[in-house]
């Protein structure tokens, strides 16, 4: 008789001391993965046509397209002047902003 073993991620706790005040603990948990055996792997369910259709759609629109290049205009360093009233009767608030933007997730 043969035995198939299929490891699954694991919960493991850890105790690290606390790096902050030298005393007490901190406590987490791990999630251990040792992958999937070929048996898991070969009784997957295949996705039908209906859901083959869907992911093909879902790729489509996650690519970059025109709207998103429009928005390459506020890609780079920005500075900022603002000026505000919040009675008449008094002087102005000025404040000054820098900020720097960049496109992620490949431009999207």
């Amino acid at each position: 008789m043969r035995a198939l073993l299929v490891q699954r991620p694991t919960p493991v706790a850890l105790t690290l001391p606390s790096p902050a005040s030298g005393r007490g603990e901190r406590r987490g948990a791990l999630a251990l993965s040792f992958g999937a055996s070929a048996a898991d792997k070969a009784s997957a369910p295949q996705p039908t046509k209906e859901q083959q259709e869907m992911m093909a759609a879902y790729q489509r629109m996650a690519e970059v397209r025109q709207e998103h290049r429009q928005l390459d205009y506020f890609v780079g360093d920005w500075t900022s002047s603002t000026t505000m009233w919040m009675d008449s009767k008094t002087p102005p608030q000025k404040s000054a902003g820098k900020v720097h933007t960049q496109a992620i997730f490949g431009g999207r």
